[in-house]
């Protein structure tokens, strides 16, 4: 999905209210383009951003004079002073190579987890089948009262993505990870149509017929703090309510186990028991 000019104005607006300081550090999970269409349309945003963080804007400006209407996100922020990694599985310049479908190595990342005021996915969660482990690395690499973006499908766009997570799903990611919600917003596109050229829309028939005009497009776009340092726990669409306190604890114990290794998840064990605690089991 990438950035937009309302993407910087967001950013400039959580500096305002104190969510994040002027010495701004980002996380990308995704090599990211700004799009644009009207250069001055972007350019308010960009030097308001600038002037929030006490930088020059003009290396920044003059980024938008390129034809293709797109500019790395990236570039642009290394042009505001702004601490900016990002990661994908595409080769990218300055792009961290990272397959968000596996477990992101503890090398990899063990001088940067929770280091970032704000981890963004913009467009970024939907394209992979494993998103425990996305989840994962977007939690821990956030620190303690960052801020976690996500901007994402929520309905439609049959051919966009593999997941559109639904909103029981966030529901119980912010719950079980005790997270406070900034920002929350769905936007509807309209109806569906297809992405050509995007991959597999002539193949989409042979799991049954598409009627595009019965489907709406919606997406997803929250902001979340984080507010402890607790291990990261998955989702489970389970009744908890109906399991005693020993089965709760092998399932999302078992889950741990699986995220981190073992020494960390001894270490913080008092974090899963806490929200067995919240849950209503154990005393």
């Amino acid at each position: 999905m990438g950035y937009n000019f309302s993407h910087i104005s967001k950013i400039c607006d959580l500096i305002e209210n104190g969510f994040v300081s002027k010495k701004l550090s980002i996380f990308d999970l995704g090599s990211q383009d700004l799009h644009y269409k009207d250069r001055a349309h972007v350019l308010e945003p960009v030097r308001s951003l600038a002037k929030q963080l006490g930088t020059d804007s003009r290396d920044a400006e003059d980024r938008f004079n390129e034809p293709s209407g797109k500019v790395p996100v990236h570039k642009l922020m290394a042009d505001l002073g702004v601490r900016y990694v990002t990661t994908d599985i595409e080769p990218r310049p300055d792009t961290v190579i990272t397959d968000l479908n596996q477990p992101t190595p503890v090398p990899a990342i063990k001088d940067i987890v929770s280091s970032f005021d704000i981890v963004t996915n913009f467009g970024t969660t939907e394209h992979i089948i494993n998103q425990m482990y996305a989840f994962q690395l977007i939690h821990d690499l956030a620190r303690v009262g960052g801020l976690i973006w996500c901007h994402v499908p929520l309905l439609g766009m049959m051919n966009h993505g593999f997941v559109n997570l639904t909103p029981k799903f966030w529901a119980a990611w912010i719950a079980h990870n005790k997270y406070e919600v900034i920002h929350s917003q769905i936007s509807y596109g309209g109806m569906s149509v297809a992405e050509n050229p995007n991959h597999f829309y002539d193949s989409l028939n042979q799991i049954g017929e598409y009627d595009l005009s019965n489907i709406i497009n919606a997406t997803l776009n929250i902001i979340v703090r984080k507010r402890n340092d607790n291990l990261f726990v998955p989702p489970m669409d389970i009744p908890l309510p109906a399991l005693s306190s020993a089965d709760v604890e092998r399932i999302y114990g078992g889950s741990l186990q699986s995220l981190y290794p073992d020494a960390e998840v001894e270490k913080r064990t008092i974090t899963l028991r806490d929200f067995l605690k919240r849950r209503g089991f154990g005393s």
